[in-house]
């Protein structure tokens, strides 16, 4: 890879960008403007149409992922990419011909939509582990969110001025940017140069038996446990609260996700200038403070005031902690040395993510027993911020872990500071060993990257 930014962003790595911009487009209507749809059109069984449609999407898109990731080593990640955008455009023409019967359909629909996001992120996920190495992720990943955070806050003014007056041709515009994602997917590159096994036991014997050497992987795994009780579920519910407090009306919940999300560009270019490993750990225990003292008021006093406050505040501090996660899921697979295994990583923490957060809408449907709908989504919102807690501490940990591994490694090779610079780049990728005749993990590990 080249050196500097040009040599960050190729056209392969800067198409991923755009796919990822045009994707964000898709997950605004899916997060927010199909949950405001659910509830309009059926007011009394919103909650469980929307908890119905997220839980059987999610467990989808895990099931995608499971079965998509053991083929990935046979297949092209691209092709596989591709084809997953191609039939997501489909599912969007197909919800332009339901119109107001989506309710009806609820189920099919999210397993279509589900299984064809799935495909579609599967060849992604594969493809954006080798997309950029470790070094580069800090600069790669802030530019990418900054044009994610773009996006996002121009898309939901538009799109919900777009809903209010027709939802059939959202959903055309939505096949559209589903073919966009389809053509850009043809740009991104991956290497070919090596033929990937797919062991998922063994995989998981590696981590089980690495010792301290991969504690780092199962800190990640146990922060996707707890982030997908809380992260997509939080912001359905203040999407809910919103609708509540602004009755129903889609530009206002629009125009809410724009101004906050425009926040969240503020606070990428304060991650961008001030953000250093060592402060990693400071920047999850700040976010995680401000996130929970702005969401007592929305206890004490629920109403349009202070549900925006939160709302401002969390779409604000959730970045920081957002961002380290996408740099650590990606690049500890690698300081590792365990390349080879990225599709097994892949789907064990889609494993423990995907079914937790799919699971985790299940609590909406706590409106068939609890009739009070204030009382509700006070349980709601507070299982989240549980959840949203046990995230935080495990990533804190997580940083804590890699620090530690850092030291000891450049105290132990303190002339391999060029090697390891090289080795991303150049090292041919090598499997590491669990019989019994090697060395420990600690040592093979080690040894690769020498």
């Amino acid at each position: 890879m080249k050196k500097g930014k040009a040599g960050i962003f190729t056209l392969s790595t800067s198409s991923i960008i755009v796919i990822e911009c045009l994707i964000s487009i898709i997950l605004i209507f899916l997060d927010t403007f199909l949950v405001s749809k659910l509830m309009q059109i059926d007011p009394a069984n919103g909650y469980t149409n929307v908890a119905i449609f997220n839980f059987v999407y999610y467990m989808m898109i895990a099931l995608a992922m499971l079965v998509g990731n053991a083929i990935l080593v046979k297949v092209n990640k691209g092709a596989f990419m591709s084809i997953g955008a191609f039939l997501l455009a489909g599912m969007f023409i197909v919800i332009y011909f339901l119109g107001d019967n989506i309710a009806n359909w609820i189920w099919l629909l999210a397993v279509g939509v589900g299984l064809t996001y799935g495909i579609f992120y599967a060849g992604f996920a594969a493809l954006m582990v080798e997309a950029v190495s470790s070094k580069n992720q800090t600069i790669y990943f802030s530019v990418k969110n900054i044009l994610i955070f773009l996006t996002k806050t121009i898309f939901p003014l538009i799109l919900g001025s777009i809903i209010m007056k027709s939802f059939p041709a959202m959903c055309v515009i939505l096949a559209v940017v589903c073919i966009l994602i389809f053509v850009f997917s043809f740009f991104v590159k991956f290497n070919k140069s090596k033929r990937r096994s797919y062991n998922l036991m063994r995989f998981w014997k590696i981590v089980n038996d690495g010792g301290e050497e991969t504690k780092p992987l199962k800190t990640l795994y146990l922060s996707g446990f707890f982030r997908g009780m809380c992260f997509d579920l939080i912001a359905t519910v203040l999407t809910i609260l919103i609708f509540l407090q602004s009755e129903g009306n889609d530009f206002t919940i629009g125009l809410v996700q724009t101004i906050f999300t425009g926040a969240q560009l503020v606070s990428m270019f304060i991650f961008m200038k001030t953000y250093h490993k060592n402060l990693s750990q400071w920047f999850i225990f700040v976010s995680l403070g401000f996130i929970i003292a702005g969401a007592i008021p929305v206890f004490i006093k629920p109403c349009l005031v202070t549900v925006l406050i939160f709302y401002g505040i969390y779409y604000f501090f959730r970045l920081f902690i957002t961002t380290i996660t996408d740099m650590r899921k990606t690049s500890v697979i690698r300081i590792l040395s365990m390349h080879d295994h990225c599709l097994e990583h892949n789907t064990t923490y889609q494993i423990i993510y995907g079914p937790t957060r799919a699971i985790s809408y299940l609590l909406l449907c706590l409106c068939l027993v609890i009739p009070n709908q204030e009382l509700m989504l006070d349980i709601v919102l507070g299982l989240n911020l549980v959840g949203y807690i046990g995230y935080s501490i495990s990533l804190f940990f997580l940083e804590k872990q890699l620090i530690a591994q850092d030291i000891k490694w450049k105290r132990e090779h303190p002339d391999k500071d060029m090697l390891l610079a090289k080795l991303e780049d150049n090292k041919p990728l090598t499997v590491i060993d669990t019989t019994n005749e090697t060395p420990s993990i600690e040592k093979e590990i080690l040894k690769n990257k020498l």
